[in-house]
């Protein structure tokens, strides 16, 4: 038999000698200064608290519940709208099941470490404070206050945030709108969209992120790892910085991204700038509009750049390597070809302990600047440029106009219709003339 006890439950012992089966009701009322003790599963349309509710058993709510003073779960709270304005204690789990959720006030756990509680909810708001083991959020839901969990799930609704999130592991199932505000996670799973319109992460609190969908930064993101896998999107039109980037989906830069080490096996665009201080690795293809700079740039397939790349070490690794295009090559410190390059501009420089570069495939340039030691069985096609190094290859062709104050060599086929000034040492193998040179020694012997 159903009853209404919105007078009659004014005490916690009425509840309480109610201690088997369960209580059917219209509306609980708590008024201010009464306890409330819920020991038995109870039923209601709405619940109106003013006072304080404690509540250790199964408390199923098909309105309402109204929350202006004191709420302590310690066993399920479920209930198709929520409106809190004070303290909900929650260690346990609350769930809403329609689409009204409104806290203003603290949703908490009791330890603050170590969190419990579990917060499930279909779209709202937060403009206070909620802290809770696990919070889970399936509708449309705007953060203007505080949120910590060990875990932020976003199932299948839009999370527009304009405050801050800290969490454990935040994984996205949705739409997540990172607007304003600080979002601190150690790991990110998006696998829908993602945007980021603020700062993820912080310098000393870098997350790992992991994207199966789009993910597109508008703002400033700190990652310890960013895993962008096959077939999908990450976009960075401002700054990215993080310890270890791998590609395996399409990965454009419009602005910045610092690194230390980069893995390609996807497609990289580059409008931007892009740094790496230790290396980056290429089984993918790169197409760079903007500035690349790393330690070491390993090419082990397609890199097409129009515009600079500065390296300290070069590894184009094997045959089937390219790197082609408009740009300028910029090598400070030696490494190797064994594939092709086409660049309008190569500059080969060497360090303090004479480093080298060995090439055994093939370079094309339209600006050869040499000022290392260059060995190999390759080929060499300059149209200008200056060698102050040495250069010791098996075919050689200088075109338009060539200054050599080091040593060129070949001990293939030499080919000149450049004019070749400058105070170095020519020695060829085979070949043939139609320019002119002018060369402190030339020599042509059977081996070089």
């Amino acid at each position: 038999m159903k009853k209404n006890f919105k007078t009659l439950l004014c005490a916690s012992a009425i509840l309480g000698s109610m201690s088997a089966g369960v209580v059917f009701a219209d509306d609980l009322s708590i008024f201010e200064g009464q306890t409330v003790a819920n020991d038995i599963n109870s039923s209601y349309e709405n619940v109106n608290n003013q006072g304080t509710l404690d509540n250790s058993a199964g408390l199923l709510i098909s309105g309402s519940l109204n929350n202006a003073n004191t709420v302590n779960n310690t066993s399920s709270i479920t209930a198709n709208a929520i409106m809190n304005a004070t303290t909900i204690n929650n260690d346990r789990t609350i769930s809403i099941t329609g689409t009204s959720f409104t806290n203003t006030g603290s949703i908490l756990s009791s330890d603050s470490e170590n969190l419990s509680g579990e917060l499930t909810i279909n779209g709202g708001a937060n403009s206070g404070k909620i802290s809770q083991k696990t919070f889970t959020n399936s509708g449309s839901f705007t953060n203007g206050g505080t949120i910590k969990a060990d875990n932020f799930n976003n199932n299948t609704g839009t999370v527009e945030n304009w405050k801050d999130i800290a969490a454990s592991t935040i994984t996205n199932d949705g739409t997540f709108n990172h607007n304003s505000g600080s979002l601190i996670a150690n790991i990110i799973k998006n696998n829908n969209t993602f945007t980021n319109n603020s700062t993820v992460g912080a310098s000393d609190s870098r997350a790992e992120i992991t994207n199966n969908g789009t993910f597109t930064n508008n703002g400033t993101i700190y990652g310890s790892k960013i895993t962008n896998n096959q077939g999908k999107d990450f976009t960075n039109n401002n700054e990215v910085n993080a310890n270890k980037i791998s590609n395996d989906g399409t990965y454009t830069n419009a602005k910045n991204t610092t690194a230390s080490e980069i893995k390609n096996t996807g497609t990289i665009s580059n409008s931007g700038t892009i740094k790496a201080s230790s290396s980056i690795t290429n089984d993918g293809t790169i197409n760079n509009g903007g500035t690349i700079k790393s330690a070491l740039l390993t090419n082990n397939k397609d890199i097409h750049n129009d515009s600079t790349i500065e390296i300290d070490s070069l590894n184009n690794s094997t045959t089937a390597s390219i790197i082609d295009g408009a740009g300028n090559l910029k090598i400070a410190n030696g490494g190797a070809n064994n594939g092709s390059i086409t660049q309008t501009e190569i500059t080969i420089n060497t360090n303090a302990n004479g480093s080298t570069f060995n090439n055994d495939g093939t370079i094309t340039a339209g600006t050869l600047n040499n000022n290392s030691k260059m060995s190999g069985e390759g080929t060499i096609v300059a149209n200008g440029g200056t060698n102050n190094g040495e250069i010791s290859q098996k075919d050689v062709t200088l075109n338009g106009s060539y200054t050599n104050n080091g040593t060129i060599g070949s001990n293939g086929t030499f080919t000149n219709t450049a004019n070749i000034d400058g105070s170095g040492n020519l020695l060829v193998k085979n070949g043939a003339n139609t320019g002119n040179i002018v060369q402190k020694n030339f020599t042509v012997k059977e081996n070089v």
